[in-house]
């Protein structure tokens, strides 16, 4: 926050060029534009999130096979067994 509002001033009020800026700061000419255009910086925006994902359920007495809720549709996983050869 306090580097924006300093890259403000020295642009804006001391006539520092924006090229000088970008070299000093390590920053874009853009991102100096958006500095440049916003009077206070933006807070965080957060986006709309993901969706959640179902939860595995186990069925009684089967050791190796997960199934999905029948909400999401039935759908069976078996894991594939590893074969080592030579």
């Amino acid at each position: 926050m306090q580097v924006l509002t300093e890259i403000r001033r020295k642009v804006l009020v001391e006539k520092v060029s924006k090229r000088q800026i970008c070299r000093d700061y390590k920053i874009s000419p853009h991102t100096l534009k958006k500095i440049l255009i916003l009077v206070e910086p933006p807070g965080y925006q957060q986006g709309p999130g993901e969706r959640p994902r179902p939860k595995l359920v186990f069925p009684p007495n089967s050791g190796h096979t997960f199934m999905l809720p029948e909400s999401v549709g039935v759908r069976i996983v078996t894991p594939t067994r590893s074969v080592t050869c030579c």
